[in-house]
């Protein structure tokens, strides 16, 4: 079973990786020791390339899931702002506060509005 990560761990991670990908292992060299008709890079190191390629998959992945996650932070109805008021007694946490402002019953579960509460996200 694998450990639970924070999100700072994988924001910690994404930057790492970013850093890596940065650095370009197959930039030319200027010498006649390094020239491509002589020693290509993946003759040097085979393992660069499948690593390269495994990170720039781990990137791919952890850039999907926080497009997921900012995604669902955006307002159900007018998809421009992030959601900003949760309605009591049902929790739900789906509208913008100027959306939410008209709604007397939650668009989710269709129960009665009692009160609104400002979360704190962060």
């Amino acid at each position: 079973m694998k450990p639970k990560q924070s999100a700072g761990y994988k924001f910690l991670l994404m930057m790492i990786l970013y850093i890596i990908l940065q650095y370009n292992p197959f930039q030319q060299v200027e010498s006649t020791y390094f020239s491509s008709s002589v020693c290509s890079p993946e003759k040097l190191n085979p393992h660069i390339n499948s690593d390269h390629t495994r990170l720039l998959q781990e990137v791919k992945e952890l850039q999907k899931k926080v497009r997921e996650a900012e995604r669902r932070l955006q307002c159900r109805q007018c998809g421009t702002e992030r959601v900003a008021v949760v309605f009591q007694p049902c929790s739900h946490l789906h509208l913008c506060s100027s959306c939410a402002r008209p709604h007397d019953t939650c668009v989710t579960c269709g129960t009665i509005v009692r009160g609104t509460l400002k979360p704190i996200i962060g």
